[in-house]
């Protein structure tokens, strides 16, 4: 059996697909979370982190700093993106999905560029 649809429902029968195969941070594409992950064996947290956290909190985004052997399931994707990266890195989320690992800033100023 042949089902014959009009061209209008062909394009909104393959948006929906696309729609249905998109990550789930494709859509707002804008950073809610921020974290800074180390391996506290190997390094130390620089004292500037925790000024940039605090004002990346002031801006409503979740920032954290951890150390990458951190127990919990929630946080493994950022983990693996930042080992990836190398450690320490800077991960960068939308909506739970990691949209970039970097190297972190030097300062607080390149903490907030980063996530612009």
């Amino acid at each position: 059996m042949t089902i014959i649809m009009p061209r209008s429902h062909h394009l909104l029968l393959l948006l929906a697909v696309l729609l249905l195969l998109l990550p789930s941070g494709t859509a707002s594409g804008k950073i809610d979370q921020v974290f800074y992950i180390y391996e506290t064996s190997e390094t130390s947290e620089p004292p500037y982190i925790a000024a940039a956290i605090r004002q990346l909190d002031d801006l409503g985004l979740d920032a954290r700093a951890f150390d990458a052997d951190r127990d919990n399931q929630n946080l493994q994707p950022a983990i693996a993106a930042a080992r990836a990266a190398g450690l320490p890195s800077l991960v960068l989320l939308s909506d739970y999905s990691v949209v970039r690992a970097i190297e972190p800033p030097a300062d607080v100023e390149g903490f907030l560029e980063a996530v612009n």
